[in-house]
Formats: C-alpha cells, structure tokens, sequence
C-alpha cells in the first residue's frame, strides 16, 4: 500500500516536472524568438548609424540634417543595444528554469524508479505471504 502510494505520488511529482519543464521549455523559446528580434532591431540600428554617418560626411550642406539623423540612430542602437541586453538576461534565466526542471524531472524520475522497486518487493512478499497463508489454509483443510 505504501509502495504504491510511493508509485502515484512518483508520477505526480514527475508530471509536475514535465510540465514545469514544458513551460520553461516556453519561457526559453520566446526568449530565443526575442533575442532574435532585438539582434535584428540592433543591426537595423548599426545600419541606420552607418547611414547618418556616410549622410553626414556626403553633404557638408545637410550637415545640420545628417546630425539629426546619425542622433536618431545612436538613440535606437542604444534602445536596441539596451533591449537586447535584457533579452539576454532573461535567456540566462530561462536557462535556468530550464535546468531547475530538468532537475526536477530527474529526481522525480529516480523517485519513481525507487517507488517502482518498492512495489516490486512489496508485491513479492505479498506473494510469499498469499502462498503461505494458502499452504495453512491447505494444512488446516487436511487436519479437519
């Protein structure tokens, strides 16, 4: 009875695991689809930068402009260079969820494997004890 009280809780703590590690499993891809995202915003930044500057350097009469532009651009490589900062760290910590998971669905499937093997034995004592019982019964059977 304990054993298998050990069996179901075993498969839930390990349910609990697989589900925690499929939404970190989610946490991690949206994280990479993010990172992704701000790398593109970054060099879409690095671009616009290259662009004010060459702008900057072509037309000594739009130098006023080029300024504003190549300003604009710094602006949005620092947005994006701060966004992708934070992209980064929540992949660490997706990483890091991941592992916890991982982590616990190990220990929840050794858990398991020992619940399993508790039951194992449990139900070979059962066995022996079933068999001797019905050696007495047999026993008692003859001497009446």
């Amino acid at each position: 009875m304990l054993a298998t009280l050990n069996v179901n809780n075993a498969i839930k703590a390990t349910d609990i695991a697989k589900n925690n590690l499929n939404i970190a499993q989610a946490k991690f891809s949206d994280a990479t689809k993010f990172l992704q995202a701000t790398n593109n915003r970054f060099i879409n930044a690095q671009a616009e930068s290259s662009q004010a500057a060459q702008n900057a350097k072509a037309a000594l009469t739009a130098a006023l402009n080029a300024q504003n532009v190549y300003n604009l651009a710094f602006n949005a490589y620092g947005q994006a260079k701060k966004i992708l900062s934070d992209a980064q760290d929540q992949k660490l910590q997706a990483d890091l969820v991941v592992q916890t998971a991982k982590n616990a669905l190990s220990l929840a499937t050794q858990i398991n494997s020992n619940a399993q093997s508790d039951l194992t034995v449990a139900q070979d004592v059962y066995k022996k004890a079933y068999s001797a019982l019905n050696n007495a019964n047999n026993l008692v059977s003859s001497l009446t």
